[in-house]
């Protein structure tokens, strides 16, 4: 067991053992700090269910994982940070985790390849921001949806030499005033940008960097602009505009925007699970279903709200 020190009057308890949090092959970590310093070049850092803080990542080459469920759903969730996740000099994966309510998603200075594949983003205000100093890299994100509400946020800015793949993401905003930026590959040298098969929401914009003179390397095409076509670019006087391939993305992609099933509303934002709207609306908010809800365990309320116009 582990001893626990009362600071007030200095008793000892000695309570069962701690939970393991994290995993590195069959090696089992108690903290997450303690499985990444552990791990290994190609190693995979699997984060058990829960909730955690801020991750830092310096000069490995591993993969960190999130846990996903039967019908795969991400049950593993970063909250927090400024950035939630740190990675000079890495390189590798991240995967398969909710990142919420961070200032900025995740800052890195890359020694190599970097993907972000599966994650989920909401309340951030800057997304992933990777800057480059060596040629030759790459940064992939795919497959992952970005909530970007605040103020002009974006989703992924990028710098340096590397070359950009921003691909078959989802990038939404509820904030009419002001818009945000899904994709914002800035690339001050030899600009490589692929940005194709996303799905930009109303209000959710491409913005390329003024400083760009050669877009040659820079492919848009395939995605869904909710906007309109027309609209696909931020109206800034500084950006660059250039050529879109396809307006739309493929069936399959489109199929993907219109039936999206959302179960709830909070003040005009849709959600897919009861429990991110529950969330939204604390406190003293109104949670209007829009469909009727099964569950397969108790909906957590630590706020006073309303539910309504559906069945639970």
């Amino acid at each position: 067991g582990y001893a626990v020190t009362d600071p007030e009057n200095g008793m000892v308890t000695v309570i069962g053992y701690i939970e393991y949090v994290a995993q590195v092959g069959d090696v089992k970590y108690e903290t997450l700090e303690e499985a990444i310093a552990a791990a290994q070049n190609g190693d995979t850092v699997v984060i058990m269910p829960g909730e955690y803080g801020a991750i830092n990542i310096s000069n490995k080459n591993i993969t960190i994982a999130g846990t996903v469920g039967a019908n795969g759903e991400l049950l593993t969730t970063i909250k927090g940070g400024n950035p939630a996740i740190t990675g000079h000099g890495f390189n590798g994966t991240i995967k398969d985790l909710k990142i919420v309510d961070a200032f900025k998603v995740m800052y890195a200075e890359p020694a190599g390849n970097v993907t972000v594949d599966n994650v989920y983003v909401t309340g951030a205000t800057y997304g992933f921001h990777l800057i480059a100093y060596s040629t030759g890299l790459t940064w992939t994100i795919q497959n992952s949806y970005m909530d970007l509400s605040w103020a002009n946020s974006f989703g992924v800015y990028g710098g340096g030499d590397a070359a950009i793949v921003i691909k078959g993401n989802e990038f939404v905003s509820t904030n009419p005033y002001y818009p945000a930026y899904g994709a914002l590959p800035v690339n001050t040298f030899l600009p490589n940008v692929t940005v194709t098969g996303n799905v930009f929401g109303e209000n959710a914009k491409i913005y390329i960097d003024g400083s760009i003179t050669d877009t040659s390397k820079i492919n848009i095409s395939k995605n869904y602009h909710a906007d309109g076509v027309e609209n696909a670019f931020a109206d800034d006087a500084d950006g660059v505009k250039v050529d879109i391939d396809s307006y739309y993305a493929d069936k399959e992609l489109t199929n993907l925007v219109q039936n999206r099933t959302y179960v709830a509303e909070v003040n005009g934002t849709k959600y897919e699970s009861i429990q991110d709207a529950i969330i939204a609306a604390a406190p003293a908010g109104t949670v209007e279903l829009l469909c009727d809800v099964t569950v397969e365990k108790w909906i957590m309320i630590s706020e006073t709200l309303s539910i309504g116009n559906g069945t639970v």
